[in-house]
């Protein structure tokens, strides 16, 4: 389905058009019948290199051409033993070369692999967590702040929803996104109610039907365009073969000189034509191509011992040519994983890890857990990394959570985020300032006092050493 078409639509008649529910989403079987039809939710890079393939592409060094033509050369005027060193010196450097660019490749698809992704899907009224490629058209997707969009979708429900869709626009800038069929029809940029594959979601959540999925999608679309444009020629490469050049040159106009020199003199033309010919092989640099293959090689070894996996031993080459490195800070790396170790509570923190001192703050996990925004599936808990450690803590104490009836999702401009329970009794869960600006009051010394301006600075004191510990 045409995603302007899809635009105009309401939610109703996308949900009939696709054939689907949104309630309780396609079943098991036919997503599997959907997914021999549509193929799956990929977008191929093209044929993958088998070790043929590669073997080839060593020999797109115009030197190593030089040196074949050495090895003939060295044959013809009964060079044996010039002939066999040559020829040990080429099937060394391609050996090599073709060995450690084939390991590359097989790394580089266990790291593919290790990186698929998955996303939480309404399949026979309950919620999956299906990995990517696996989703067809008509599928019920959930999706929250920080994940990335895995197919072309319609908008059904969307709570302060915010997309960064630079990959498909080139505008860095997030895009409010909401559900309800558009007007009229508009650019593909400026549909509202669609959300893009590969986009990523900066604020809120949605529930969205899938429309489009794999090379059909937008981004798929322009990633087929971009497989008939021819890739530039490494710099490296291009070095090595003006090298080639000028050596073949060079060594064309001394044969010349020479047997115009030995015609002149007349010398015996076989005699003359062998010593030419020795000459030629004699300019060629036979071992260039081994030393370089050794060098390239060795820091290959050298950028995998810092995890950094090199595809082309002639990419390494490349580094040494950067002289700007353009990056957007985006925060400290990490391993992108929380746990919650310690809990303020009563004027004290208390070491969660501790089972004497959790049971004092079970009340409190309680709370933070009811004002989380997660899923639990049978295999996995989806949602905000610091939800996420909540939820396990709360998980492991067999803590309930309660229902919201009402959500403010988390946002990097509120820096909080609030549910409204069924019992009407609302929680706020955010950052120490906004929380403590919200409250005019502090459960300290086992009473309920008014949180004066005296008593502010001094907790946000001992919560910023408490930071500063667990650095």
């Amino acid at each position: 389905m045409e995603l302007i078409t899809a635009s105009l639509m309401s939610k109703k008649e996308v949900e009939k058009a696709l054939n689907t529910n949104i309630k309780i989403g396609l079943t098991e079987q036919e997503a599997k019948k959907r997914l021999e039809v549509y193929g799956k939710n990929i977008i191929e890079e093209g044929r993958k290199r088998k070790i043929i393939d590669i073997l080839i592409a060593q020999f797109r060094n115009f030197i190593l051409w030089l040196l074949i033509i050495a090895v003939l050369i060295s044959l013809y005027i009964n060079k044996y033993e010039e002939a066999i060193a040559i020829s040990v010196a080429i099937i060394l450097s391609v050996i090599f070369g073709a060995y450690l660019e084939y390991k590359a490749d097989k790394s580089i698809e266990e790291l593919s692999k290790f990186l698929e992704e998955k996303t939480l899907v309404l399949r026979d009224g309950e919620i999956k967590l299906v990995e990517s490629s696996m989703i067809v058209p008509g599928d019920i997707i959930f999706l929250s702040a920080g994940q990335k969009v895995p197919a072309d979708c319609y908008i059904v429900e969307a709570n302060d929803l915010e997309v960064n869709e630079a990959t498909l626009t080139g505008e860095s800038t997030s895009v409010k996104k909401e559900p309800g069929k558009m007007k009229k029809p508009a650019p593909i940029y400026e549909l509202k109610n669609i959300l893009f594959a590969n986009s990523h979601i900066i604020k809120g959540n949605a529930k969205a039907i899938v429309v489009e999925t794999g090379k059909k999608t937008e981004i798929g679309k322009i990633a087929e365009k971009l497989k008939i444009i021819k890739s530039e020629e490494i710099g490296l490469y291009k070095d090595l073969e003006e090298l080639s050049k000028n050596l073949s040159l060079q060594g064309f106009l001394i044969i010349i000189i020479i047997l115009l020199i030995g015609f002149y003199r007349g010398i015996d033309f076989p005699l003359l034509l062998v010593f030419a010919l020795t000459l030629a092989v004699a300019v060629v640099p036979e071992g260039l191509t081994t030393i370089l293959t050794i060098i390239l090689g060795i820091n290959v070894k050298r950028m995998a011992e810092n995890n950094a996996l090199v595809r082309r031993l002639v990419s390494i080459e490349n580094l040494g040519r950067i002289e700007v490195v353009a990056v957007d800070k985006t925060g400290t790396l990490t391993k992108g994983q929380m746990s919650l170790v310690s809990i303020y509570y009563n004027g004290r923190f208390y070491d969660v890890l501790k089972k004497e001192e959790i049971n004092d703050v079970k009340e409190v996990v309680k709370k933070a857990y009811d004002a989380t925004d997660v899923k639990i599936t049978k295999n996995e808990i989806i949602g905000d990394e610091i939800d996420k450690a909540i939820a396990e803590l709360a998980i492991s104490l067999n803590i309930k959570k309660d229902k919201a009836i009402d959500i403010v999702p988390f946002s990097s401009e509120r820096k909080y985020m609030a549910v409204t329970l069924k019992n009407k009794e609302k929680i706020i869960k955010g950052a120490v300032e906004v929380v403590m600006k919200k409250s005019g009051y502090i459960f300290i010394d086992n009473q309920v006092k008014v949180l004066d301006e005296f008593r502010g600075p001094e907790i946000k004191e001992e919560v910023k050493k408490k930071k500063e510990e667990k650095v």
